[in-house]
Parts: C-alpha cells; sequence; structure tokens
C-alpha cells in the first residue's frame, strides 16, 4: 500500500544529494566545487541532507512510539530499522572493500577481530587502519558515523517519552532551541569518552527535536504555499550566515520539508521510494562505492600497484590502546 505523502521520495532525494556532495570532495578534499557551499559559502548538499534525515526521522519516529504497543515494540521496531542493514554493509566494508583496496587481513589478531565486532554492534563506522590508502578521505565509510547519532535519538525518544516531556510542547520547543543555540555560537567542548563529540550531539539532537516538534504540533502549524514562499526567502537569507545556517535549516528547512511531504499532492512523488525504501542502503553504501571508483582509476592513472599491508603490523599493534578503531 502506498502512503500517501512524499516521505520516501524526499529520502531517496537526500541521500542522493549526499552523494552529489561527496562526488567531487572525495577525490581531491577540494570542497571549493561542492554546489551548495559554492553558493552560499557554509553548509554542503551532504551536511543539509543529513540535517533532513534527522528533521525526517524526528517527526516520524516520535509518531513510531506514540503508535506502539509498548517501549518494547518501539525499541525492537527501531533495531530492525538500524542494525541488519548497518551489519551487513559493516561486514562488506572490512571483508570485501579493505582486501579489495590492498590491505592484508591475516595480520588482524583475535583481539583486533573482538575489537570490530564490538564496534560494529555499538554502530561505530569501521576501523580506518583498513581504508583507503593515499586517498584524500581513506575511512572505509565515512557516512557511517552518523547511524549511531540517530540510534541515540531514537533512545532520547524513550527518554522524554516516559519522562513526559512530550507531553509539554513547550519544553520540547524549549529544549530544541537551547541545542540549536549552543550549534550557532560554535560550543565545541571536547569529546568524551563514551559520548563521542558533544558538538555533532547538539547539533543532530536539536534538529531531531524540531522534526518532533513539527509531529506534536501537526494539527495547529498551518500549512500553505504562501507561508512556504516567505519561508524560503527567510531560509535562503539565513543561510548565507555559519551561525544561524543550522538552526534556520532546522526550523524554516522544516516548515519548508514537512509541507511538501504531507501536503504536496502529487501521486507520482508519492509511489517513489514508497513500497521499497533504498535510501538507507544508498546512504550506507555510497562512501565505499565513491571511494573504491577514485581508487582504482587513481591505481590505473598512475600505472602503478600500491599495497598498504606493510604499515599494518604497527598499526594492529596500536589498536589495543584504542587508536584507530574509534
Amino acid at each position: 500500500m502506498t502512503h500517501r505523502n512524499n516521505f520516501g521520495f524526499l529520502r531517496l532525494l537526500f541521500a542522493t544529494l549526499v552523494i552529489i556532495s561527496h562526488s567531487a570532495e572525495l577525490i581531491d578534499g577540494n570542497r571549493s566545487r561542492e554546489p551548495l557551499t559554492n553558493l552560499f559559502g557554509v553548509l554542503s548538499f551532504g551536511e543539509l541532507a543529513v540535517d533532513a534525515f534527522f528533521l525526517i526521522s524526528g517527526y516520524l519516529v516520535v509518531q513510531s512510539f506514540e503508535r506502539s504497543d509498548s517501549t518494547l515494540s518501539y525499541l525492537m521496531k527501531r533495531i530492525r530499522r538500524i542494525y541488519p542493514g548497518f551489519l551487513v554493509a559493516y561486514i562488506a566494508c572490512v571483508f570485501v572493500v579493505a582486501p579489495l583496496v590492498g590491505n592484508d587481513l591475516t595480520i588482524m589478531s583475535f583481539g583486533n577481530l573482538a575489537h570490530v565486532i564490538f564496534d560494529a554492534s555499538t554502530l561505530h563506522e569501521p576501523p580506518r587502519v583498513f581504508g583507503f590508502a593515499d586517498l584524500p578521505y581513506p575511512s572505509l565509510n565515512g557516512s557511517m558515523w552518523t547511524i549511531q547519532v540517530k540510534f541515540r535519538c531514537y533512545l532520547l525518544v524513550v527518554f522524554f517519552g516516559l519522562t513526559g516531556i512530550y507531553r509539554i510542547k513547550w519544553m520540547l520547543a524549549a529544549i530544541a532551541i537551547g541545542l540549536l543555540c549552543l550549534v550557532a555560537i560554535k560550543f565545541q567542548p571536547s569529546a568524551l569518552p563514551v559520548i563521542g563529540e558533544p558538538y555533532n550531539l547538539f547539533r543532530f539532537f536539536g534538529i531531531f527535536c524540531v522534526g518532533s516538534f513539527f509531529y506534536l504540533s501537526r494539527d495547529s502549524i498551518p500549512y500553505n504555499a504562501k507561508l512556504a514562499a516567505v519561508t524560503a526567502a527567510a531560509l535562503i537569507v539565513c543561510l548565507y550566515s555559519s551561525r544561524l545556517a543550522e538552526a534556520a535549516f532546522a526550523i524554516f528547512g522544516g516548515y519548508l520539508l514537512f509541507w511538501f511531504a504531507l501536503h504536496v499532492k502529487s501521486t507520482v512523488l508519492q509511489t517513489i521510494n514508497a513500497k521499497d525504501d533504498i535510501s538507507y542502503g544508498a546512504y550506507l553504501y555510497a562512501w565505499p562505492i565513491q571511494n573504491i571508483i577514485i581508487y582504482f582509476f587513481e591505481i590505473r592513472s598512475r600505472g602503478f600497484h600500491r599495497g598498504v599491508a606493510h604499515d599494518h603490523a604497527d598499526d594492529l599493534r596500536s589498536l589495543h590502546q584504542g587508536d584507530d578503531f574509534q
């Protein structure tokens, strides 16, 4: 049955924007050719697309929580949504892509393998020591780190739901605004062992909360084309500001996104990516596929075969101190 909204189309669109955004920069590390950055000088299409994913998740995941029979039922749905695709992509990156680009996995010890399994189960990105040697962005999958943050947002929903915050919309709005203000002032405390980089948590938690607020206020927010036009104009102005761009996209972009998803009626758009959502797979596999193409093109253009096994013995010795697998 086709959903009568455009969320499927939007998910696929934003996954495509991530691919477009990475295409030039992965080649030589030069971001100046990225289309949106070149236009506004702040956000890239990739950053905007990931923000949009968190807005959509904030809306739909709170809906899922409300409609679930229990907290356990909700969590099981979230686990089924995230883990199977992530684990398959993780295994493919480590045991297919890494050897394909010259990494020698035979020097991996049992302890290293245990570390890989632990990182996969906690939704970390694949180990960087088995990456794309000599490329500007050598990570096996530099997009995967956002998945752990998204799952933390799923847990945040449980906390907010059980503590009653979702019944007090002004409190949710205050939390969202507070987090986005921290992003606006570029508040970047040092990374913490379990939490990681707090700035990214502020950013994505804030955007996720905005999406949740749009869901909880769905019956009181007026959606129409005139307001959408005014909102779009405000967003364009704010995108030129490095301090306001993220918050503006969360609020103004959120209005445009949910207006388009729920109030722009198009039978064609409603059928695109609606039955079998491929956007998650496109997001998970785009980075390694793009880097594989660049890697082998570089080999062919330079006329030599590069191997990286000679570096790994020293790299793997450092893994017991936690290096490179974080």
